[in-house]
């Protein structure tokens, strides 16, 4: 007697509009090229869409009815989900997975945390920053449980100042950060969260941040875009680049 339900599995990838809507193309395709060269092509299909707004969710979801999945894996590479994605999952009929564990594959294996930026480690560059900033009183990390312990090491030998907890992260980034303000003190004002993976802020934009929080109860830092920026009709037709 076989009891095992029979699946077919739609794959989505999704995106950023603040990232190359390439880069998670791609990913999607060397997963499906991964899976294929090794289970085949039954049981699992390429959903051609990539999800940026609930515009691209409706039309992914309309697709991988209409190919028949009976579940689904929504692959978000190195950030947690949105609402477009919770909204896919949330109506489609059926067994979801989120993967969502990022393993710095880009870089080759190495944990970009860690890894050297003009000699100094990428996080004990965005530790510095924060530490150099004014009217940041506390610092509190988010990392994997294996480097809790480097982490701990970064801050004393580059003789991070202000006080600093480390935390264990989630499986997710909102699961990290939630865990992060967990341990904030609950007399804080206000609560800057940043990427540890960016380095290149500056204590001055970091307190020009805060300082305008305290003036409108949330603020964000913006940079001008670099990439090209397309216009894209609510059919998906591109009207024009901006």
């Amino acid at each position: 007697m076989n009891n095992m339900p029979e699946l077919k599995i739609g794959v989505v990838a999704v995106s950023r509009d603040c990232f190359p809507e390439s880069l998670s193309v791609t990913r999607r395709a060397n997963l499906m090229k991964a899976y294929t060269e090794n289970y085949g092509q039954e049981g699992i299909y390429e959903c051609p869409v990539c999800v940026e707004n609930e515009i691209h969710m409706r039309a992914a979801l309309a697709d991988i009815r209409e190919a028949g999945c009976n579940a689904l894996v929504v692959y978000l590479g190195n950030f947690g989900p949105e609402s477009s994605e919770t909204l896919l999952i949330k109506e489609f009929e059926g067994p979801a997975m989120v993967v969502a564990a990022g393993s710095s594959r880009r870089m080759g294996g190495e944990n970009k945390l860690t890894a050297f930026l003009d000699g100094v480690p990428v996080l004990a560059r965005t530790l510095l920053a924060l530490d150099g900033a004014s009217l940041v009183d506390e610092i509190v990390v988010a990392v994997r449980e294996e480097d809790l312990v480097a982490t701990a090491d970064l801050c004393k030998i580059y003789a991070v100042t202000k006080p600093v907890k480390i935390v264990r992260g989630g499986a997710t980034r909102l699961e990290s950060v939630r865990a992060a303000l967990l341990e904030c003190r609950e007399s804080a004002a206000f609560l800057a969260v940043h990427d540890g993976a960016r380095p290149l802020a500056e204590p001055e934009l970091i307190d020009r941040v805060v300082a305008l929080a305290h003036r409108t109860n949330a603020a964000a830092p913006a940079v001008p875009v670099k990439d090209t920026v397309k216009l894209v009709r609510e059919d998906g037709v591109v009207e024009r680049t901006l």
